[in-house]
């Protein structure tokens, strides 16, 4: 009696970064007595264990199945994770001097874009300020504070950052009338 002969499909995965794991595996169309081993790379080593990938990047990998009753089956996968592409846009105004310092600290996030993953920016901020004509157009900056699992190599970060400035303002001027003889 001959061996038969079965087939392995291997896991593919490629999406966005999303912050999770995502594990490679395979099916085989013969299961009992099958085991399924992965290598990564050519020169990897057989394991039982699945590869995975959570951040930018991609892992190309074997997977093997054997069974005493049947040739080997191997098939390739490829786990991939693109960047997210985010828009990141601050205001830009101006006014007329008064004496207070022009702020607009508002960040929005670009809607046709990506936004971040849950928890991994904890705050977004413009940190431009005019006060005087003399300052000219400043640019108001966009500063991000990062949290827990945040990796700037998910993250494709574009930043629109406007301008602030101050304007002259219009000035009066008052004679006083005065009126003697002489």
């Amino acid at each position: 009696i001959s061996k038969a002969n079965m087939t392995v499909t291997a896991v593919d995965y490629s999406e966005k970064y999303d912050g999770q794991s995502h594990n490679g595996g395979a099916t085989a169309s013969v299961t009992a007595g099958t085991t399924i081993e992965y290598k990564v790379g050519e020169d990897g080593d057989w394991s039982a264990t699945a590869p995975s990938i959570k951040d930018f990047g991609s892992v190309t990998y074997t997977v093997r199945a054997t069974n005493p009753n049947y040739n080997d089956a191997t098939d390739e996968g490829t786990l991939a994770v693109s960047k997210r592409e985010v828009t990141l846009k601050s205001e830009t105004d101006s006014k007329p001097y008064d004496g207070t310092a022009l702020t607009r600290p508002v960040v929005t996030v670009d809607e046709e874009g990506d936004e971040f993953v849950d928890g991994e920016v904890t705050a977004m901020i413009a940190t431009g300020s005019a006060l005087n004509v003399a300052d000219g157009a400043v640019t108001n900056k966009i500063e991000i504070t990062t949290g827990e699992g945040y990796n700037e190599d998910n993250y494709d970060i574009t930043k629109d950052e406007g301008t602030l400035s101050i304007s002259k303002a219009n000035m009066t001027v008052t004679a006083v009338d005065y009126s003697e003889k002489y």
